[in-house]
C-alpha cells in the first residue's frame, strides 16, 4: 500500500490489530484463498456489504470476558476513551475488539481461535449504491479498482473549508436572506415594477401656474416622414394630448392608451396619466420657451435595455463577489487550504507510525496556521502544543501513544476552535463547521448580571510601540447615543515586557456598575488602546466601537476587533463604524463576554391610546408652541426640554414637533420607552422634513427610524430622489445591515431606475468616508444585486466613464498652463474610444440623458485655476440636443450639491405657492474625493465672463456690486422687523 493510502488509515492499534481476524473472517465468508494477501490491502472489503449468503459455520465459542484495567482518575479524554479518528470498524462489545485487547497479539489470537468470530457490527452507512452489487470473485466481474473507494475512506484529521458566498457569520446571512426576500417581491414578469425605462420626474405645481399656458411641441410619428410642430397647452393629461395627435394625423384614437411619449432630447417617458405641465423637463422648456421634441412610441417597441430578467430572479446573493473581494479570498483561502492540508498529513503520519518525531512538524504547521489568521491563538492551543511537546521524538510505547492521542485531539478540537472564532468574528467567503452548540435561548429582561468585558490579548502590534512605550493601557466606554451611561473602565499597567511576537496576553477584566437587562439596546462599547511613557501622558494609538446587541441578541462569546488608526470620530458610534473593525488586518484586540446563554431582546409595547392625549389650555398651547418654533433640538435649554416632556399629554402636531418633544425625554432606558413609544405611535408625521429629523444620530432608536420610515412611503419617487442624499447619510446610524431605511431605499430602487442610479452614485461618493466604507460597500452589494443584470452593467459603464473623465481631467489641471491645450489634444481621444463600436451610456448626473459619443472638437478646459474640463456629448436620440458636462477635479463638490439642493427646494415651495421665479437650477454630482460631474445650462454666462466683458471692469463699479448686495440684504432684514 502506498503512502497515500495509508495516510487515510489514523488507527489507534494498527492496521493488524483490527484486521488480522477479520482477514479469516472474509475467507469463510468468500472461499477465497488470502494467505499470500497483504493484510494492509483489505481495506476495501472492509467496507463493503456482503449480501450473499456465507456457508454454514459452527456456533463460536463463548470467550471470557477480559477484566476492565483500572483507569487513573484524573486522566483527560485520549483517543483511547472517545477520539474523533477512533477506527470505524472496531466497536466495543464486539467479539473481535475484546479477542484483541484480551490476547494483546491479534494474529495469536486469531491462530488459536478454532472458530471465527462473526461480523463485526458497523458504525458507517452502507453505499446505497453498493447495497444493489453483490459481492462476486469470478473473474467475469472486473475488480474494485480503489480510486473508485477513496471517497468511501473518511480522514477524520481533515478540516474543510465551507463555502460561503453570502458571508461566514450570522449577521451577513441575516443581511443576504433579507435582501434576497425583499429581491423576490418584485419578479420580473411585474411590469409596474420593472419598466426598463427611465420614467420622468414629476412636480405636483398649483393648478393656477398651468392656466392659458402654451407650449409647442414637436411630434415624430411612425405615420409621418418628418416631425410635426403641434401647439397646445400644459393644463391636460399626456393621453389627451395623444388623442390630439392622433386626430391630426388622421388616425383612430382607439389605440392611443397604447402609445407613449418620449422626449427626445432626453431618454425619458412621460406617464399619460399626469398633466403635461408636472413634469419638470416640460417645465424647463417653459422657462426657456423652447418647443419640446417629442417621439411618438407603441408599447411594443420600448427599448426596455434596463430591465430585469428571469435570471435575475434566480440568482443567489453573492456578497462577497459584489464587493469585490472574492480574489482577496480565494488568494488567502488557497493558502490556508495547503497549510491545513499540510497539518492533517503530518497528524496522519503521527498516529500511523506512533513515532513522535514529527510532533515539531506538527507544532510548525500550527503556528502557520495561526500566521495565517493574523498570528491569533486561544488558550486551547496553546495548552494543547505545550502537551504535545512533552512527547518524546522516538518509538511510543502504548501508555506514551495513548498521552499522545489525547494531545493530538486536544489540539484538532482547538484548532477547529480557533477556525471558527477567526471566521465568526472576520467576513470571508468560507467557515469551518461548528463544533460546540449554541447556549440556551432567554430573554434578556431575566438577566440579572452585571456588565462585564475580559480584555485577553492584543496582535499585531507594531515594533516601534515596544521599543518605545513602558507600558500600554486599555480603556473600555459604555455610551448610548454618545452619552456615556457609566464611568469608564480602564485596565493600566500592561507591560511591553510581557510582549511575545508582537502580541500581548491581557487577561484584565473591566466590570461596568450597570445591570445589562435595564442597558439600552443602542449600547455601544468604545475601546481605546494608549501607549504610556514614563512621566508623559498616555497616547491614543488605537481605537474601536463594538454594538452591545446585534439581530436582537446580546453580544457574547469571543469578539475579534481590527482597531482603526483613523482620527476617532466625534460623532456618535454607530455598528456602521464598527463593521470596519470586522477586517482581520492592523491590530486586533480580542475580547470575552459571558456565554452562558444567548440573550434576547424584546422591545416594550406602547401604552394604550386612550390614556395619552389631553387637549391643552391656550395658554399652554402658545407656550408649546413658542418652544416648537426653534425648529432645532440643539437651539433648547435643559429647561424647555424639561417643559416639553413634562407636558407631553398635551402635545400633538398642532403645537409641538416630534423630535422636539421625543428629544427632551431624559432617559432611554427599557424601563422608559413605553412612555416614549405611545407618544410616537399616536404621532402622525405630515412633512418629510419631520422624518429627516427622527433619522439623525439624535435618534438611534430603531423603533423611532422604523416609524420614521414608514412615514416616508408616501413620498413620490421625485420626493425621494431630492432628500437622497440626506437618506443616505441617516444609513450611518441604521444598527442592522437590513434595517428598515436600508431595505426601504432598496425597494424604491426596484420600482424606479431614476432612484436606483441616484442611490449608486451617492453610495459610490460615499465610499470616501473611511470610517463607514465597510458599511456603504456592503450596501452598495445589495443595490447592485436588487437592480438586476442589465442596470448594473449600465452602471458599472457609467463608472467607467467617470474615471476616463476623472482621469483626462487631472491630467489637463495638474500640467503646467502652457501645455494644457497639448495635454487635452492628447488625452481626449481616449474618451472618444470609449464608444467605439456603438456604446451607448446614460450620464451619471441625468439617468434620462443617453449619450452614444463625445464631439472632440468641441472639448476645452476653462481658466480657473481648477482648469475644469468640458465635455460636448453626442445625445444618441438623432432628434436631440447635445449635452455638455464639466469634468472638475481638486475641488469638493459636495457643499455644491447641498446648496443646490437647498434652491432647488425652495423653488418647489414657491411653485407649490403659486410663485414661478423662473428659477434655473442645474445638476451637480459629487463621484469621488474632490471630484464631480457639473452640468453646464445652456446660453448661461458667468460672472467671470461679464467681469472680463468689461460691464464691471473696475474698482469702483466691484465696490458698488458689493455694496448693492449689502444694501439689498439690509433691505430684506429690515423688512422682516416689520
Amino acid at each position: 500500500m502506498d503512502s497515500s493510502e495509508s495516510d487515510r488509515w489514523p488507527t489507534e492499534g494498527g492496521s493488524s490489530r483490527i484486521l488480522a481476524p477479520l482477514s479469516e473472517e472474509l475467507a469463510l465468508i468468500t472461499g477465497l484463498d488470502i494467505s499470500d494477501l497483504n493484510i494492509d490491502d483489505l481495506d476495501l472489503y472492509t467496507s463493503l456489504p456482503f449480501p450473499c449468503q456465507p456457508q454454514p459455520q459452527p456456533q463460536p465459542q463463548p470467550q471470557p470476558q477480559p477484566q476492565p484495567q483500572p483507569q487513573p482518575s484524573a486522566r483527560p479524554l485520549s483517543a483511547c476513551d472517545s477520539a474523533p479518528h477512533a477506527v470505524p470498524w472496531e466497536i466495543a462489545g464486539s467479539v473481535a475488539a475484546d479477542q484483541t485487547k484480551a490476547n494483546g497479539n491479534p494474529n495469536e489470537a486469531s491462530r488459536k481461535s478454532a472458530v471465527p468470530p462473526p461480523v463485526p457490527p458497523r458504525r458507517r452507512a452502507a453505499s446505497t449504491k453498493l447495497n444493489d452489487r453483490r459481492f462476486s470473485c469470478e473473474v467475469s466481474h472486473p475488480a474494485l479498482s480503489r480510486s473508485n473507494t477513496t471517497s468511501l475512506i473518511h480522514n477524520p484529521w481533515t478540516v474543510k473549508l465551507i463555502d460561503t458566498p453570502a458571508g461566514s457569520n450570522e449577521s451577513l446571512a441575516a443581511f443576504c436572506s433579507s435582501i434576497s426576500k425583499l429581491r423576490s417581491k418584485y419578479p420580473h414578469t411585474d411590469a409596474t415594477a420593472n419598466t426598463g425605462v427611465v420614467l420622468g420626474r414629476v412636480y405636483p405645481l398649483n393648478p393656477w401656474l398651468y392656466q392659458n399656458v402654451q407650449l409647442t411641441v414637436t411630434v415624430s410619428t411612425p405615420w409621418l416622414p418628418h416631425p410635426v410642430p403641434f401647439p397646445t397647452t400644459v393644463n391636460k393629461t399626456v393621453l389627451y394630448l395623444i388623442e390630439e395627435i392622433f386626430h391630426l394625423v388622421g388616425v383612430s384614437p382607439s389605440t392611443s392608451s397604447q402609445y407613449l411619449l418620449k422626449l427626445c432630447d432626453f431618454n425619458e417617458f412621460l406617464r399619460n396619466e399626469e398633466i403635461l405641465g408636472s413634469y419638470e423637463s416640460i417645465q424647463a422648456y417653459l422657462k426657456f420657451k423652447m418647443a419640446v421634441p417629442v417621439r411618438l412610441v407603441h408599447h411594443s417597441n420600448l427599448d426596455r435595455m434596463l430591465r430585469r430578467d428571469d435570471g435575475d430572479d434566480t440568482r443567489p446573493f453573492n456578497l462577497n463577489h459584489l464587493i469585490d473581494s472574492s480574489y482577496i479570498f480565494s488568494k488567502s483561502r488557497a493558502r490556508l487550504e495547503d497549510k491545513l492540508s499540510s497539518y492533517s498529513r503530518e497528524v496522519n503520519q503521527l498516529m500511523r507510525s506512533k513515532c513522535g518525531s514529527n510532533i515539531k512538524q506538527i507544532v510548525e504547521v500550527v503556528r502557520n496556521i495561526c500566521s495565517s489568521l493574523c498570528g491569533l491563538s486561544i488558550k486551547e492551543v496553546e495548552d494543547a502544543i505545550g502537551q504535545l511537546n512533552r512527547i518524546k521524538p522516538t518509538m511510543l510505547n502504548p501508555a506514551e501513544m495513548c498521552d499522545c492521542e489525547t494531545a493530538v485531539v486536544m489540539l484538532h478540537h482547538a484548532l477547529v476552535k480557533l477556525l471558527h472564532m477567526f471566521f465568526d468574528n472576520f467576513n470571508s467567503d468560507v467557515k469551518v463547521q461548528e463544533v460546540c452548540q449554541s447556549p440556551p435561548t432567554a430573554d434578556v429582561i431575566q438577566n440579572n448580571d452585571i456588565l462585564q468585558v475580559d480584555l485577553l490579548a492584543l496582535y499585531k502590534l507594531q515594533i516601534s510601540w515596544l521599543n518605545s512605550f513602558d507600558y500600554f493601557c486599555m480603556s473600555c466606554a459604555l455610551t448610548y447615543g454618545g452619552s456615556q451611561l457609566c464611568d469608564v473602565g480602564v485596565s493600566e499597567n500592561i507591560s511591553v515586557a510581557r510582549a511575545l511576537d508582537n502580541s500581548i496576553q491581557c487577561s484584565r477584566t473591566i466590570v461596568f456598575p450597570v445591570l445589562i437587562r435595564q442597558l439600552p439596546y443602542e449600547s455601544m462599547l468604545t475601546f481605546r488602546l494608549l501607549g504610556s511613557k514614563q512621566g508623559k501622558a498616555p497616547e491614543l494609538l488605537r481605537w474601536a466601537v463594538l454594538p452591545l446587541y446585534s439581530n436582537r441578541t446580546l453580544v457574547s462569546g469571543t469578539v475579534l476587533l481590527s482597531m482603526s488608526t483613523l482620527v476617532e470620530l466625534t460623532d456618535p458610534p454607530t455598528p456602521a463604524v464598527s463593521d470596519g473593525h470586522r477586517q482581520a488586518a492592523g491590530v486586533i484586540l480580542q475580547v470575552e463576554f459571558p456565554n452562558t446563554h444567548r440573550w434576547t431582546y424584546e422591545r416594550p409595547k406602547a401604552l394604550p391610546s386612550s390614556l395619552f392625549f389631553t387637549p391643552p389650555c391656550e395658554e399652554l398651547r402658545q407656550k408649546l408652541t413658542g418652544v416648537s418654533q426653534k425648529h432645532c433640538l440643539a437651539f433648547l435649554t435643559d429647561n424647555e426640554k424639561s417643559f416639553l416632556w413634562g407636558r407631553r399629554h398635551s402635545c400633538n402636531e398642532e403645537n409641538t414637533q416630534l423630535h422636539l418633544l421625543l428629544g427632551s425625554a431624559p432617559q432611554w432606558k427599557p424601563e422608559e420607552l413605553s412612555e416614549i413609544y405611545s407618544v410616537l405611535e399616536n404621532w402622525s408625521l405630515r412633512r418629510p422634513e419631520e422624518t429627516l429629523f427622527l433619522l439623525s444620530d439624535s435618534f438611534q432608536d430603531q423603533n423611532v427610524r422604523r416609524v420614521a420610515v414608514q412615514s416616508l412611503e408616501r413620498l413620490s419617487d421625485t420626493e425621494i430622489e431630492d432628500y437622497l442624499p440626506q437618506l443616505v447619510q441617516a444609513l450611518k446610524t441604521e444598527w442592522e445591515l437590513d434595517g428598515p431605511l436600508v431595505l426601504y431605499l432598496l425597494d424604491r430602487s426596484l420600482r424606479s431606475v431614476r432612484v436606483a442610479q441616484q442611490l449608486y452614485w451617492l453610495l459610490k461618493d460615499a465610499l470616501e468616508d473611511v470610517p463607514y466604507r465597510s458599511w456603504f460597500s456592503k450596501l452598495r452589494a445589495a443595490l447592485k444585486h436588487c437592480c438586476g443584470a442589465e442596470l448594473r452593467r449600465e452602471l458599472e459603464r457609467e463608472e467607467s466613464l467617470v474615471n476616463l473623465l476623472t482621469h483626462v481631467a487631472e491630467r489637463v489641471r495638474l500640467a503646467d498652463k502652457t501645455k494644457r491645450k497639448e495635454v487635452l489634444q492628447r488625452e481626449k481621444q481616449n474618451i472618444g474610444d470609449f464608444f467605439k463600436g456603438g456604446v451607448t451610456c446614460h450620464l451619471p448626473l441625468n439617468p434620462a440623458v443617453l449619450v452614444k459619443g463625445v464631439d472632440l472638437d468641441a472639448c476645452k478646459f476653462y481658466s480657473s485655476n481648477a482648469a475644469p474640463l468640458a465635455v460636448p456629448f453626442i445625445n444618441a436620440d438623432s432628434l436631440g440636443r447635445n449635452v455638455n458636462v464639466i469634468c472638475k477635479t481638486g475641488d469638493n463638490l459636495r457643499q455644491d450639491m447641498l446648496v443646490l439642493q437647498v434652491v432647488r427646494l425652495m423653488d418647489r415651495v414657491w411653485l407649490q405657492e403659486g410663485l414661478d421665479m423662473r428659477m434655473v437650477t442645474y445638476r451637480c454630482l459629487s463621484t469621488g474625493r474632490d471630484q464631480g460631474l457639473v452640468e453646464v445650462v445652456p446660453e448661461a454666462v458667468t460672472l467671470g465672463k461679464i467681469h472680463q466683458e468689461g460691464v464691471w471692469a473696475g474698482p469702483y463699479e466691484r465696490i458698488l456690486w458689493k455694496s448693492g448686495f449689502t444694501c439689498g440684504t439690509k433691505r430684506r432684514r429690515a423688512m422682516r422687523r416689520r
